[in-house]
């Protein structure tokens, strides 16, 4: 197991559930998978650290790639499945986004917390949404793009929660500005 053309994810995630290795829970229209703790353990314990850089950045680079395919939807009319769905994904985003800071990888980072924030607005995770962007953006390196637009939707949110610093706020979004501008946007 491992390569994707090893197996039939489908079979194998049925035999799984058969077998009590594997919880199923109806979310929706849905099945939403569950590996049993001690199991997840027992995985952790084992694979090797390339496996689980692999696995890292495979799960990272999805929950980026599927925030951003949410992001221009959120204000259109499938909105509210969008917000569902973002909702429900909300723990994997967030360890995603974990994972970004933990092998330092600004851009990952920058890309998918500047996709969730109107998603964190709209569903009350604005304090969270706040220290996600702090957090990504004292990571060192990644691109100017990535960088301008976590900056941008960084100070925005944060107006929310710090009233006391509006100022720091602005700040941050003319600093977003002016890599725009250097950029040519």
């Amino acid at each position: 197991m491992g390569v994707d053309n090893e197996f039939d994810a489908p079979d194998s995630l049925g035999e799984l559930v058969d077998k009590f290795l594997v919880r199923t829970m109806a979310k929706g229209d849905e099945s939403r998978y569950y590996l049993l703790e001690p199991l997840r353990q027992y995985a952790d314990a084992t694979i090797t650290t390339e496996e689980k850089d692999e696995t890292g950045i495979r799960h990272a680079r999805h929950y980026r790639d599927f925030a951003e395919m949410a992001a221009p939807e959120l204000f259109g009319p499938g909105q509210q499945n969008w917000l569902a769905r973002l909702e429900t994904e909300h723990n994997n985003l967030g360890a995603a986004l974990a994972w970004s800071l933990a092998v330092g990888d600004a851009e990952l980072g920058q890309r998918t917390a500047a996709a969730l924030w109107w998603f964190w607005i709209v569903h009350r995770h604005v304090n969270e949404g706040t220290s996600w962007f702090d957090r990504v953006l004292a990571v060192e390196g990644g691109i100017l793009t990535a960088k301008a637009y976590a900056l941008l939707h960084g100070g925005f949110i944060s107006t929310m929660t710090r009233q006391d610093d509006i100022e720091g706020c602005r700040a941050q979004i003319q600093e977003a500005r002016a890599q725009f501008v250097e950029l040519g946007d």
